[in-house]
């Protein structure tokens, strides 16, 4: 198992957070612990959070298969919308079109984790939080070759 949330240095002003980590922090499941020292790092270091719309309603889509779903969502919506450094940014379709067909076959991603990851590239985000081991490979990698 993943032991902490990959970071990425130099630090710069802003990071992304995947939806692992929002999840885990949100429905305070197994990882929640990691997951607050995650958001705790990011207070600390006055990064704004920028997470692609996508991200998103993956976190909610995620939250809302839970038990407990309906509250979670309600409250994860409620966070987020009151969170001053977060900025939820729209990827259009051209972007999308464009950067997702020039990354795919230089690595074995799917496209959740694609997005994200040519997100935090092209606005040169270099602080980069997940739970996902490969999506951590596949981010390195990208950064290598792109």
């Amino acid at each position: 198992m993943f032991q902490y949330a990959m970071k990425l240095t130099p630090h710069m002003a802003k990071c992304s957070i995947d939806s692992s980590v929002w999840v885990s922090f949100l429905a305070q499941d197994a990882n929640y612990s990691k997951a607050l020292e995650v958001f705790k790092e990011v207070k600390k270091r006055g990064y704004q959070t920028k997470i692609p719309e996508y991200i998103y309603v993956e976190i909610m889509n995620t939250l809302s298969k839970f038990h407990n779903g309906p509250k979670l969502v309600f409250l994860a919506k409620q966070l987020l919308k009151n969170e001053n450094n977060l900025e939820i940014v729209h990827l259009d379709s051209a972007f999308l079109l464009k950067k997702l067909h020039s990354y795919y076959g230089k690595t074995k991603c799917k496209s959740a984790d694609l997005i994200i990851i040519a997100f935090s590239i092209e606005l040169k985000i270099k602080t980069f939080y997940t739970f996902d081991q490969q999506q951590e490979k596949n981010y390195f990698l990208l950064q290598k070759i792109l």
